[in-house]
């Protein structure tokens, strides 16, 4: 756990009360666009995200710090993600629509807005192209910015495997954007 959540989390134990609300402003972000990603609804995302930090505050006294906090918020939003398919009858497949929008600088032009979200767009189309493992990989590591570590360690596998997994995502995407990037050969007109 880092420096700033290890003292926040002291001082939640002995009740601070402004403690509880920096950590969910400190990690807020990330858990909403981790569910939002996971299940492409933002009304679902943030009913999950509030779900997410209430069973985080009740099971508190479990939480033994060997991963960091944002991991263990990220396992409990997976969780209640998987919770929530099931009980919508929904596949549980994690990541099968994940939204990998740029966040917007603070003052872009119209011109840099339009081509980040006409990027994002293709990333995104690329990215759901993937299958569930290598999607679900590039969604922790960089939507939700786990570290490989940290992903390895939430969706049980070894480390190396995450590494693999990621590997061979972003080699695919590089493939998936060098195909659509290549400029198609104009048909000949016959007369």
């Amino acid at each position: 756990m880092g420096i700033r959540d290890r003292v926040l989390w002291k001082r939640l134990e002995r009740g601070d009360s402004d403690a509880c609300v920096r950590l969910i402003d400190r990690h807020y972000r990330q858990v909403y666009r981790y569910l939002l990603g996971s299940c492409g609804d933002p009304e679902t995302a943030a009913d999950l995200t509030q779900s997410t930090f209430s069973k985080a505050w009740t099971a508190r006294a479990r939480f033994e710090g060997r991963s960091s906090l944002r991991t263990w918020l990220i396992s409990i939003a997976r969780n209640e993600l998987l919770g929530h398919l099931r009980r919508s009858g929904r596949s549980v497949e994690i990541a099968e629509r994940l939204d990998l929008r740029a966040l917007p600088d603070p003052a872009p032009t119209v011109e840099e807005r339009f081509d980040r979200r006409r990027d994002a767009e293709r990333i995104r189309a690329a990215v759901e192209t993937l299958p569930v493992p290598l999607r679900e990989i590039v969604h922790l590591h960089y939507y939700s910015e786990l570290s490989i570590r940290e992903a390895a360690r939430l969706l049980s596998i070894p480390t190396g495997t995450a590494k693999s997994r990621l590997n061979r995502a972003l080699i695919r995407l590089r493939e998936i954007d060098h195909e659509t990037s290549r400029p198609r050969k104009a048909a000949s007109v016959r007369r």
